[in-house]
């Protein structure tokens, strides 16, 4: 099918252009900065889970976390498989956290700091899992504990909840 023969004229052809440039500006080539502050975005449903690893270079504590100016390093996500269906919603929520500081730890074992970002406003009882309502059982609880134990080779300044919307 000739485009000319369906309607395209210099104005859609313009039209096209300009919407293939606002792509390109959305998405930046981004290299890994040492010095930077690492952020890691995590959130989980029922059945799936997703990560952004961002650099933020130059921090402005005026501005909450989703209003600094973030360059997007990595993404990853995943699906819920097996037992894992059956997980707590802690479990499920601080997956995607251990599961990605162990997969981006070329970058965020450098020595600077990491913030984990969750819309998950318990996650910080993953702390004192026993506490945790409703109660974990034993292997649960082991399992958080051997979480944690992963997160301390981390150089984690702040884990913090933030609006799933943001």
């Amino acid at each position: 099918v000739r485009l000319c023969d369906s309607g395209w004229n210099e104005e859609l052809a313009s039209v096209f252009v300009r919407c293939k440039m606002m792509f390109v500006d959305r998405i930046k080539t981004a290299h890994w900065e040492p010095g930077a502050i690492n952020c890691v975005f995590t959130d989980a449903s029922g059945g799936y889970w997703g990560a952004i690893y961002t650099q933020v270079l130059h921090w402005d504590p005026t501005k909450e976390p989703h209003e600094q100016d973030h360059i997007p390093i990595a993404v990853a996500s995943g699906a819920f498989k097996g037992s894992q269906l059956n997980w707590s919603t802690i479990e499920r929520e601080a997956f995607p956290i251990v599961k990605c500081l162990s997969s981006w730890e070329h970058f965020l074992q450098s020595g600077s700091e990491v913030r984990v970002y969750t819309d998950h406003k318990n996650i910080a009882d993953m702390f004192q899992p026993e506490r945790i309502t409703p109660s974990l059982g034993k292997s649960q609880i082991e399992k958080m504990y051997r979480w944690l134990y992963v997160m301390s080779f981390f150089k984690i300044t702040q884990i913090r909840h933030i609006k799933g919307e943001y």
